[in-house]
């Protein structure tokens, strides 16, 4: 229920940058809110037995990919988001994507190989989404004075993210085979 709320109050938080841009930019602008909403999806088809290795993988990666980059953004421009007027509601944004790390790791004891097929696309994906933020200006509005090394961190946390738990979950299925 906390995903689900939280995947609101992003749309909501969203809003008026999503509306002031063209609609085929859209899917691109809300990162947080689609990343808890695949997760409570994760936990949803957890909850009926029907859970679903790949949005796992998926979810893990965004969660954990969001709550680094906002906490990281939220720090960098520290005296811009954490002004009198806006601290109670960025402390609260910082908690939460904080909160999202911890989270995604409850997926990983879930979680069982891909191919490497699957992580090359999700990692496309992914620098895709990258190169929609940080060419066509579809990432949160922030102050522009560090959006070159902001956009590297996406690109470097996208490829970090995927190579890990690709080679984590590798590793992983060769462990469990090697207790047999």
């Amino acid at each position: 229920m906390i995903c689900i709320a939280g995947t609101i109050f992003g749309f909501y938080y969203y809003y008026e940058q999503i509306l002031s841009s063209p609609f085929w930019v859209w899917v691109f602008i809300p990162d947080s809110p689609v990343a808890t909403l695949l997760y409570a999806l994760s936990l949803i088809l957890i909850l009926f037995r029907r859970e679903s290795n790949k949005l796992n993988i998926v979810s893990f990666i965004l969660m954990v990919k969001t709550g680094i980059w906002t906490s990281a953004v939220l720090f960098i421009y520290f005296d811009y988001y954490f002004r009198p007027e806006t601290f109670i509601l960025r402390s609260f944004i910082l908690i939460t994507h904080l909160l999202m790390i911890p989270l995604a790791i409850l997926l990983l004891p879930l979680m069982k190989k891909e191919t490497p097929c699957f992580f090359l696309t999700i990692l496309m994906l992914l620098l895709f989404s990258d190169i929609m933020d940080y060419v066509f200006d579809t990432h949160p509005w922030m102050p522009e004075k560090y959006t070159f090394q902001i956009g590297c961190l996406a690109i470097s946390l996208s490829v970090s993210l995927i190579l890990f738990l690709f080679f984590l979950l590798a590793r992983k299925t060769r462990d469990c085979l090697l207790h047999f």
